[in-house]
């Protein structure tokens, strides 16, 4: 079994609550993508929504009173990309990583509303993040850091093991408090500046 499938599997012992702050989290490593330009054309709002997206998922992970704001960004997501009830295509160009991008908050919005259902949601997430830097990887296979190549791939699956042992550890104990919820999101921010570095480099 793949460490992808064996962070899926290992989704399903940890709490609803727990569960979409790892998708949280997800997000917030995408939260720099530059959803201006090429990459927001196709999606007219979806810059503003992105925003949004980000903050109202960090508020909710931190445990503040976001609920009636999550079901109107969630409305505008299904307006951006499926305004007739079916999934958009995927345009050419940089519009399809704004689609991926998209995609993502749509998943960690989704977790958010629907928490007890939430395990194959957040497993899409986490599989499409892993998507997303293994198509990074693919169109800019060596950028080095230093003398050692910076593997995105190995980057972003690292950071999903650590992120469900740290939050189903909390949540095995006590909950996820504030300051834990901080802690791990500063644990992703580097991630986050990597991917904003990479995504610099696109042709």
């Amino acid at each position: 079994m793949s460490e992808v499938e064996v962070t899926s599997a290992g989704l399903a012992e940890v709490s609803p609550a727990g569960r979409a702050v790892i998708a949280s989290l997800a997000l917030h490593r995408v939260s720099l993508f530059p959803m201006e330009g090429g990459f927001s054309e196709p999606f007219p709002g979806s810059e503003a929504f992105f925003q949004r997206a980000v903050a109202v998922s960090k508020a909710l992970a931190s445990g503040e009173p976001a609920t009636d704001e999550l079901a109107e960004v969630l409305e505008v997501y299904n307006e951006l990309v499926q305004p007739d009830g079916e999934h958009i295509e995927e345009p050419d160009g940089p519009g399809a990583w704004g689609l991926d991008v998209l995609d993502i908050a749509g998943y960690v919005l989704e977790a958010w509303d629907d928490p007890d259902s939430s395990a194959e949601t957040v497993a899409d997430a986490l599989d499409a993040m892993h998507s997303f830097a293994d198509a990074l990887e693919e169109m800019i296979p060596v950028v080095r850091d230093g003398d050692d190549p910076v593997d995105l791939r190995e980057l972003e699956i690292r950071r999903q093991v650590d992120d469900l042992a740290d939050v189903r550890a909390a949540t095995a104990l006590d909950g996820i408090d504030v300051a834990a919820v901080d802690r791990l999101y500063t644990a992703s921010l580097p991630l986050a500046h990597a991917y904003r570095e990479r995504i610099g480099l696109l042709p």
